[in-house]
C-alpha cells in the first residue's frame, strides 16, 4: 500500500472467524460420527478434517451403490441414499468456513439419525451378507420344487420365513435365523429327492422285469435278448474310451445340470459322467435321475462313473446298432 501505483489494484478482504459455539459443535459432532478423538482444535484444521472424512464416506457409499446394490436388491439402499444426500448438502458449502461448519451443525440431528441407520447397513455388508446370499440361493434353488414340498409343513414354513427375511427392508436382527431355516428347507428337499429317486429306481426295475417277462413268453425270445445284449455291449465298448463330459458335485441335480446333460446328449448321443465324493448322490442314483429327466437310457454304472445314451431321431452315429 506504500506504492501509490498499486493502491487502486489492492483488494482487502475481511475474514470472519467462526463462532466458538459452532467450532465446538462441529468438533463434537465429527467426533461422534467418525469415532475419532484427535479432532483438530484450529478452524482450518477442523474444516479440512471434516472435508476429508465426508469425502471418504461418500466414496465408500458410492462404492456400495455401484458394486452391491447394482447387482442385487440388498437391504439398506434408502439409508445409503439418505446419508449421501446429507453429505452432498454439507460438501456443497465447502469454501466458506462459517457456512460449511454451520451447515454441518444445523444438520446434526439428521446426520446422527442417518449415521445410526447406516451403521446397521455397514455391519450387514461386513458380517451378514453371506448368510443373506445363502437365503436367496435356497429360495431360488427350490422355486421349482414348491409343488413337491407343499405337503411338508416344516419345509413350507422355513421357505416362507426365509422369504420374509430377504424381503424385509431392515432384516438385520433376523439374519441369525437364516442358517437353521435354510438347513430345514434343504433337509426336506433332500428327503424328497431320496424319495423321488427311489420311485424312479423302482420304475426302472419294474420296466426291466416287464421286458424280461415279455421276452420269456414269446417264441424266439432267445434271439430278442441276444440282440438287446449286443446293443448294450456295443454301447459299453464305445463308452470305454470316453472321458467324463462333466461332474455331479455337492450341489443338487437341478435344472441347470439337467439342461447341460440334455445338451451333451443331443450333441454326442453317448456320454460319460462322474459323481464326486462330495455329492449327495451315488452314481446309480444320479444316472437314474438324469436318465428320467432327459429321456436317455442308462448304459452302465461303474464305480463313480455312469454312461447315458440318447439316440438322435436323424443322422445318428448309432444307426447300425441292433434294435
Amino acid at each position: 500500500l506504500h506504492n501509490r501505483s498499486q493502491i487502486a489494484k489492492a483488494v482487502i478482504e475481511a475474514r470472519r472467524s467462526v463462532p466458538t459455539s459452532t467450532l465446538n459443535g462441529a468438533r463434537a459432532l465429527l467426533r461422534e460420527l467418525s469415532g475419532k478423538q484427535d479432532i483438530p482444535q484450529d478452524e482450518d484444521g477442523l474444516v479440512e478434517a471434516l472435508h476429508v472424512w465426508l469425502n471418504d464416506e461418500a466414496r465408500e457409499l458410492d462404492g456400495l451403490l455401484a458394486q452391491r446394490y447394482a447387482r442385487q436388491g440388498y437391504p439398506g439402499k434408502p439409508e445409503v441414499d439418505a446419508m449421501l444426500d446429507l453429505i452432498r448438502r454439507v460438501q456443497g458449502t465447502y469454501g466458506d468456513a462459517n457456512t460449511y461448519l454451520g451447515t454441518f451443525c444445523n444438520l446434526d440431528d439428521d446426520l446422527a439419525d442417518a449415521w445410526e441407520d447406516l451403521e446397521s447397513v455397514k455391519t450387514f455388508f461386513d458380517c451378514q451378507v453371506d448368510q443373506f446370499d445363502r437365503a436367496c440361493k435356497v429360495i431360488n434353488g427350490l422355486e421349482g420344487e414348491k409343488a413337491y414340498l407343499e405337503h411338508d409343513t416344516a419345509a413350507c414354513e422355513a421357505l416362507a420365513k426365509l422369504d420374509e427375511i430377504v424381503r424385509d427392508p431392515k432384516p438385520y436382527g433376523r439374519i441369525k435365523e437364516i442358517a437353521s431355516l435354510a438347513n430345514a428347507a434343504k433337509a426336506a428337499h433332500s428327503a424328497l429327492v431320496v424319495e423321488k429317486r427311489g420311485a424312479i429306481l423302482n420304475q426302472i426295475e419294474d420296466a426291466k422285469r416287464g421286458v424280461e417277462d415279455y421276452a420269456a413268453g414269446r417264441e424266439g425270445a432267445g434271439e430278442a435278448i441276444t440282440a438287446l445284449e449286443e446293443r448294450w455291449i456295443s454301447l459299453r465298448s464305445q463308452a470305454n474310451s470316453l472321458d467324463p463330459v462333466f461332474q455331479v458335485g455337492k450341489g443338487e441335480i437341478d435344472d441347470s445340470v439337467v439342461k447341460a446333460t440334455a445338451d451333451c446328449l443331443a450333441a454326442r448321443e453317448l456320454i460319460k459322467m462322474k459323481v464326486l465324493e462330495t455329492s449327495m448322490y451315488n452314481a446309480k442314483e444320479a444316472a437314474a435321475i438324469l436318465a428320467e429327466a432327459t429321456g436317455a437310457d442308462v448304459v452302465q454304472v461303474i464305480g463313480s462313473k455312469f454312461v447315458l445314451f440318447l439316440k438322435k431321431d436323424k443322422d445318428s452315429k448309432f444307426d447300425e446298432l441292433p434294435r
